[in-house]
This record gives structure tokens, C-alpha cells and sequence, in this order.
């Protein structure tokens, strides 16, 4: 924050006298000064990940799913979403941190989407003791061989000017699900979209 105030306060005294070469010098130390802002931000939420204890809460996932929901309504309103919602039940969870895993899915499938208005389907089923959620798109889909590092901190699969975002969002939906006991995969076929399985316990 310091390094880009001062930036932009020579910037305002020097106003007058920046040749253009100059002013895009200014402009791209700023922009790398606001990315660096949002990657220590995120690495600072990433950390607090893992510190509540989920032993015995019990979180309401459609609850936690509305209140990531409303985070993101102007994100629903522009990409003109399309999200279907089956029957979700009540976990072993915490319920700050399942905002923050529905957050960062949904916030994955608006942003890689194609053309058209993105289409989600959110549903949930028990199996083996566990609740398997799924969260298919009709996005980009992922390639086959980034999957390796697709979870992991930091990893863009795609040049930082084509979308948005720091990289950390699947890393944290990772580490969230497995602080819950959890596993988390998706199933993807490139241009045509993307399903992201995760587990919870009831």
C-alpha cells in the first residue's frame, strides 16, 4: 500500500511533465504493485484456513451457498448465470469456510465461461457415509495435462491479462474441503466445461 501512494503521489506532482513513455512506466508499476497487494491478501486468507475447529459444528450448506450467492450478485447479474440448486443438506462443518469454498467455485465458473451465459448445476448425494456435492459448468473446461497443478497456491493455467484472479481460489477450496476430512477432483472436457466433485461428512 505505501509503495503505491507514493507512487501515485509523485505521479500527481510530476503530472505535468510526464512524457507518455514515462506515464506507462507509472502505470505498470502500479499495476504490479496492486497485484502483489491481492496475492499477500490472499496468501494472508489462505493462512487463516484450517484455524476453527469443525469437530462438532454443523453448518447448513444452503445457507452458506446463499450467503456466497449474494457476495457475488453483480458477478450473477453481468454473466447473466443460469444456477440450478438441488436439495442440500447440513454438515460437519464451519460455516465461514463453506462461504468461502462455494465462493470461490462459483466465482471459477463465472469467470472461465464461454460466450454464452454461464449455466451451473449444483447438486449433492449420499454415498459411502460421506455427502458428494458436484458443481458442473458449460465454461472453457480444463485441459488434461494442467491438472497437476490446478489445486495448487498460485498456479494460473492462464495468462494473468485474459481473466482475473490471483490463482489462489482452487488452492483454497482444497485446503478447505480437506480441513473438513474432505477430498476434492473435478472431470473436465475443454470447451465444453467443467464439474468439480468435493466430499463433506454429515
Amino acid at each position: 500500500r505505501m509503495i503505491t501512494a507514493y507512487l501515485q503521489l509523485i505521479e500527481r506532482r510530476l503530472s505535468d511533465h510526464l512524457v507518455d513513455d514515462v506515464r506507462r512506466h507509472f502505470d505498470f508499476v502500479n499495476a504490479s504493485a496492486e497485484r502483489m497487494l491481492r496475492m499477500v491478501q490472499s496468501l494472508l486468507d489462505y493462512s487463516r484456513i484450517g484455524k476453527k475447529t469443525v469437530d462438532s459444528a454443523q453448518a447448513d450448506v444452503s445457507a452458506a451457498l446463499a450467503t456466497a450467492m449474494t457476495n457475488l450478485d453483480s458477478m450473477i447479474r453481468e454473466t447473466q448465470a443460469v444456477i440450478t440448486i438441488g436439495s442440500l443438506p447440513v454438515v460437519r462443518g464451519q460455516g465461514d469456510e463453506l462461504v468461502r469454498l462455494w465462493q470461490n467455485l462459483l466465482a471459477n465458473a463465472l469467470i472461465f465461461r464461454r460466450g454464452e451465459p454461464p449455466r451451473i448445476d449444483i447438486s449433492a448425494v449420499a454415498e459411502g457415509g460421506e455427502w458428494v456435492f458436484r458443481v458442473a459448468d458449460n465454461g472453457i473446461g480444463i485441459a488434461t495435462e494442467e491438472s497437476g497443478r490446478l489445486f495448487l497456491l498460485y498456479q494460473r493455467l492462464h495468462a494473468a491479462g485474459r481473466f482475473p484472479g490471483t490463482g489462489s481460489g482452487l488452492a483454497a477450496c482444497k485446503k478447505i474441503v480437506e480441513h473438513h476430512g474432505g477430498r476434492i477432483w473435478f472431470e473436465s472436457i475443454p470447451g465444453r466445461g467443467t464439474t468439480f466433485f468435493f466430499t463433506l461428512t454429515p
